[in-house]
């Protein structure tokens, strides 16, 4: 029979990563929504990034914010998706079922003391075998297998999609905040502008950044995908065991 191990401290170590994640979350969804978008929704804004064009009236800016919003609540769902799902685990009594020969019990695993299918491996942060494991993934605190591979790429495409959103939407105000800044008023602590330029500066370049990262990481899982192939059989193919 499989056996039950006790949970490492790796996974619950995992959850301050979950945390970390929900909290850049909700700041660049309240920069992005009630400090750069909602007031332009109430009044006319000349947008003159590039060039000095009437780009946003006010309900282009509420179709703005619709769409965002569909977008954000798509990345909350394939984020909890990705973290709740389980990955999947061995069949119980898997291999000694009826019709099965031992050509299916080549591979023991002596932590969970079960036979286990091709392409599953043991974790060693959940502290079990997953089928089709991929990998562990920290900021979801659980590992990307069989039954919840797609909601991480789901979340992977969602990110990327909401980056460059923000990115391209918040171009101008990251010129503004930096000319506000050079106006000598970084310090000025009387300012009421200096919160809210600051978070703007932060989640603009946050998302710069993790727009390059999400860029390079969605097209590598695609290729995996595609080549029906996980991160741990690539890095085998590598030479660089997991």
């Amino acid at each position: 029979m499989p056996r039950r191990l006790p949970v490492r401290p790796a996974k619950v170590f995992g959850n301050f990563f979950v945390l970390i994640v929900l909290c850049l979350m909700s700041t660049i969804y309240y920069t992005n929504v009630f400090i750069v978008w909602a007031p332009r929704a109430s009044c006319k804004y000349w947008f003159h990034f590039l060039t000095k064009i009437h780009l946003l009236a006010d309900n282009r800016v509420v179709a703005l914010l619709i769409f965002y919003n569909i977008l954000f609540v798509m990345l909350v769902w394939s984020f909890f998706q990705s973290m709740t799902t389980d990955p999947g685990q061995v069949p119980v009594f898997w291999g000694f079922h009826l019709g099965d020969n031992e050509n299916k019990r080549r591979r023991y695993c002596l932590m969970c003391n079960v036979f286990k299918p091709e392409r599953c491996h043991h974790c060693s942060a959940c502290n079990r075998c997953v089928l089709n494991m991929d990998h562990h993934c920290p900021w979801i605190n659980n590992c990307i297998g069989f039954w919840n591979r797609k909601y991480f790429i789901l979340l992977l495409i969602y990110v990327l999609l909401i980056t460059y959103v923000t990115a391209i939407i918040m171009a101008y105000d990251f010129y503004c905040a930096i000319v506000w800044g050079f106006n000598n008023k970084f310090f000025s602590s009387n300012d009421p502008k200096l919160t809210n330029n600051i978070m703007i500066m932060i989640s603009f370049i946050f998302n710069c950044i993790v727009g390059v990262l999400m860029t390079a990481f969605l097209k590598f899982h695609i290729m995996l995908g595609s080549d029906n192939k996980t991160t741990i059989e690539n890095l085998d193919k590598l030479g660089k065991p997991f």
